[in-house]
């Protein structure tokens, strides 16, 4: 399943009152987080985003993705078992004259699907122990 939000700050929010919307999804694992950060954001436009009181992306607490022009892609294997199958988007733009729009999209399969790979891949490795193939 891939996921689009198109996340619209509003100009000169500051990070005290930052501005928050909820990504429904459901329940899986996150497999890629992609975010476009349109020409003109010109680095004042900050993203953070949280599982319920815990920051996932960027990893480090208090880091921010706050970029200009570019598109930013990554691979995770974030699992997102509890209800209410949602994250949060924070994100602030002090000192920006205009809104922004900032395009958050989610890749993800479902629980089963992980679960089912995982096990084909731990049979697999024990086959080729079993054979002799080191890995």
């Amino acid at each position: 399943m891939f996921y689009d939000f198109a996340i619209t700050v509003p100009a000169n929010t500051l990070a005290a009152a930052s501005h928050k919307e909820a990504l429904k999804l459901t329940h899986g694992v996150i497999t890629s987080v992609r975010l476009d950060f349109k020409h003109g954001t010109d680095h004042l436009v900050h993203l953070v985003i949280k599982n319920g009181l815990h920051q996932v992306y960027p990893t480090n607490p208090g880091g921010t993705f706050n970029l200009d022009g570019v598109y930013c892609s990554f691979e995770d294997f974030y699992r997102f078992q509890e209800e209410p199958y949602e994250l949060q988007v924070e994100a602030w733009s002090p000192g920006a004259t205009y809104a922004h729009t900032i395009d958050v999209q989610i890749g993800l399969i479902e629980s089963e699907v992980a679960l089912a790979g995982l096990k084909l891949l731990g049979g697999l490795a024990r086959l080729f122990k079993l054979v002799g193939i080191k890995l």
